[in-house]
C-alpha cells in the first residue's frame, strides 16, 4: 500500500555558500521557513534539500552524496 511507502527526492535547494543559507537556485530566493519538517534545516547533516514524508510532510537537509531522485522544476510547453 503506498500510504506507507518512503518517499524522499532532491529538490532545488540547497547552502551553496556554506553559510547557513538555504536558497531555492532558480530564483536565488530563500525557502520559507514553514517548509521544513520539525528541527530542520540542521546544516550539521549536510547542505542539499530534499523533500521528505517520513514523520512529517516538508522538507529536510542531508548530505549532497546521498542517492535520491530529482523532483524537477520545468517551464510550461508552450505550443503555437
Amino acid at each position: 500500500m503506498l500510504s506507507n511507502a518512503i518517499f524522499e527526492v532532491w529538490v532545488g535547494a540547497q547552502d551553496v555558500s556554506n553559510n547557513d543559507a538555504i536558497l531555492w537556485i532558480d530564483n536565488i530566493l530563500p525557502v520559507d521557513q514553514s517548509l521544513w519538517i520539525p528541527a530542520e534545516p540542521d546544516h550539521a547533516n549536510g547542505n542539499c534539500v530534499y523533500l521528505t514524508n517520513v514523520g512529517d510532510f516538508g522538507l529536510a537537509v542531508d548530505t549532497c552524496l546521498n542517492n535520491r531522485y530529482l523532483l524537477c522544476k520545468a517551464s510550461p510547453l508552450i505550443v503555437f
